[in-house]
């Protein structure tokens, strides 16, 4: 005797299971999310950067500076993305670690300093592009940014382990 298959139940909703309202669900209630101001500045780090490239090329190409392609767009997006997601996991665990509000500042510096300096550079150079070569800074940017956030990273790292910056009160 066959039995009778149930309907898969959202735990969130109770209703039907839609995935989309019960992902919506989960990252929607704040008492579900047990994150700090930083952590969600280390977020908005990690895909700011990638957003503020791929909108100086979009502003690049409605000036008429150079004709960025969707190629062009999503390789932008995946670059700046890959070396951000980098540096926000290891400023997140350093987060993690931290118990003091100076020391969760200083986790997240590496971060928000390169996300902070590639959109400033990004967006300046959209704005006022370089005579030869406009849009050649979309392409060589990322390296740079990679080594600030690097060096920021090692900085970081040796404030912590001298004890400059404490991780417990």
């Amino acid at each position: 005797m066959p039995t009778e298959v149930q309907p898969p139940v959202c735990p969130h909703t109770g209703g039907f299971f839609v995935p989309v309202r019960c992902i919506i669900r989960v990252f929607s209630a704040p008492y579900d999310i047990n994150m700090t101001k930083q952590g969600i500045y280390n977020l908005l780090a990690i895909l700011g950067l990638p957003v503020a490239a791929v909108l100086a090329a979009w502003i690049g190409t409605e000036k008429e500076t150079w004709n960025a392609y969707f190629a062009t767009y999503r390789w932008l997006f995946i670059v700046n993305l890959v070396f951000m997601l980098l540096f926000g996991l290891i400023c997140g665990v350093m987060l993690r670690r931290s118990s003091t509000e100076k020391s969760r500042w200083v986790a997240i510096v590496p971060t928000l300093v390169t996300a902070g300096a590639g959109a400033g550079t990004y967006l300046w150079y959209a704005f006022v592009p370089p005579e030869v070569a406009a849009g050649a800074e979309l392409l060589g940017a990322p390296q740079y940014l990679a080594v600030l956030g690097l060096g920021l990273i090692v900085f970081v790292l040796l404030l912590r382990v001298t004890g400059i910056v404490k991780r417990t009160a």
